[in-house]
């Protein structure tokens, strides 16, 4: 499987995360069969963008796991840790990956135990395939080289 992950480095010191340290820019459109994007959204300014990305790398097919929080009101994580959103409601995550031409599958809240104290929060997860292939060209393409290789010797 080949897969591809959105995480950020331990190095990175707070207030210092940028879309730039997460950029799956190196990766070929269409190489992954899954990315994992787990504990990333909160920090970005854009979510939008790093779905897209995320996206983009997907095979037709593969799928996109997120992992992020479920909203809450800690605006401590806001200075200490950085967050730049506090969570994300279900509907805006599913949203975000049909924007990116992704179709979202599932979506659960795994919410924490009483005995975890008034700071635990729920985790969200959201699942989403790309679709296959519709584009013409492509079919097109393949279809041209299957011929070509009937006629080879």
């Amino acid at each position: 499987m080949r897969a591809a992950s959105f995480q950020a480095s331990a190095s990175v010191a707070p207030r210092c995360v940028k879309w730039r340290s997460l950029c799956l820019g190196t990766c070929a459109d269409g190489a992954a069969d899954a990315v994992v994007m787990h504990q990333v959204l909160h920090f970005l300014s854009d979510p939008l963008q790093a779905i897209r990305e995320a996206a983009r790398v997907l095979a037709p097919g593969g799928r996109l796991l997120i992992v992020d929080f479920a909203p809450h009101d800690l605006e401590f994580l806001r200075d200490e840790y950085a967050h730049d959103r506090l969570g994300f409601p279900a509907g805006q995550v599913a949203a975000w990956m049909r924007d990116a031409g992704l179709s979202p599958q599932k979506q659960l809240d795994l919410a924490p135990s009483a005995a975890a104290g008034p700071e635990a929060l729920t985790v969200s997860l959201w699942l989403a395939v790309r679709p296959p292939e519709t584009n013409t060209k492509t079919a097109e393409k393949t279809a041209r080289a299957a011929r070509a290789l009937e006629g080879a010797p």
